[in-house]
């Protein structure tokens, strides 16, 4: 089958599927379905406004507007952003989906989104040029520890599933500390695991690391309970929300990113119920069975 009829056919086939995969998964408490439904209409009026601009981009976010355990990650951050509404906001490279949501929701709110992948960041200015919201969003194309700001800038500062890709990521959770005002917020998202582990991949995603010898590039740390009160809590305090979401089978999660990841075909509107049938959320980390996310809320005092 050629190239172009396949992708037009899984096209067709994600019209029809993504809604009715979303439908099925409210059997289960999945979090983030109303979320999926909220991106989903952004996407549907970014397409209306864009005029052909970004239509396949606009297209896939109307269809997947969340990936994977992102819904748990989406629905935990939303929580902080709804009960405690920032004035200015620092995002640290989570994905733009839902940053581009609160600001299309919150008209008052100001936000630094920060990326030092810029061919991503470019994607993003287009999503905010999209959604004219140009004149609240400021973007900077580098890391946290060489962006220029004042101590105590923002009163909330949010990043996704980011800080375990950093190699040493220490000096940059000092200063994002830093950049926090008293009684501000900071919310992250981690994977975790009962037992910790360093991930390394034979592909260069983000061109931001060099690859070490043999040609592999750092991925990400996988954190257990001790590394997470050494290296969130000892700094920041205990948190004042915590939440645990997790594969009941190991090796699920892992699994679907190497699909996701391999370029080939892959069934992303079964995901959402996916997350209702094969994912759980859990007390600790300790009980999980493979690997989860943690969410993680903390007030600076």
């Amino acid at each position: 089958m050629p190239k172009i009829v396949r992708k037009l056919r899984r096209y067709g086939l994600g019209c029809i599927l993504a809604p009715t995969y979303w439908l099925a998964a409210h059997r289960f408490p999945v979090p983030g379905l109303a979320l999926h439904r909220q991106l989903s209409a952004l996407s549907l009026r970014a397409i209306i406004w864009g005029h052909g601009r970004m239509l396949r981009e606009s297209i896939n976010a109307l269809l997947y507007p969340i990936h994977l355990t992102r819904y748990f990650e989406f629905d935990f951050a939303m929580q902080s952003l709804i009960a405690n509404p920032p004035q200015r906001l620092l995002d640290v490279s989570s994905p733009r989906m839902l940053l581009l949501l609160v600001l299309a929701k919150c008209a008052s709110l100001k936000a630094t989104l920060l990326n030092p992948d810029s061919n991503d960041l470019d994607v993003t200015k287009q999503w905010i040029q999209l959604l004219d919201l140009t004149e609240r969003v400021e973007t900077q194309a580098c890391t946290i520890e060489d962006m220029s700001f004042c101590d105590g800038d923002f009163d909330m500062v949010t990043s996704l599933s980011v800080i375990e890709h950093i190699p040493n990521e220490s000096p940059a959770l000092r200063r994002i500390w830093k950049s926090l005002r008293t009684g501000g917020r900071l919310v992250v998202t981690l994977p975790c695991a009962a037992r910790a582990s360093d991930e390394y991949i034979d592909q260069n995603h983000y061109n931001i690391l060099k690859p070490s010898e043999g040609n592999f590039v750092f991925l990400e740390h996988i954190y257990d309970q001790v590394q997470i009160e050494q290296k969130f809590f000892a700094d920041f305090g205990r948190p004042v929300r915590m939440s645990i979401y997790g594969e009941k089978r190991s090796g699920l999660l892992r699994q679907s990113l190497m699909q996701r990841w391999s370029g080939a075909d892959y069934d992303q509107w079964q995901e959402p119920y996916m997350m209702g049938k094969s994912y759980a959320t859990y007390q600790t980390i300790n009980d999980l069975p493979g690997e989860g996310v943690v969410g993680l809320e903390f007030l600076k005092k």
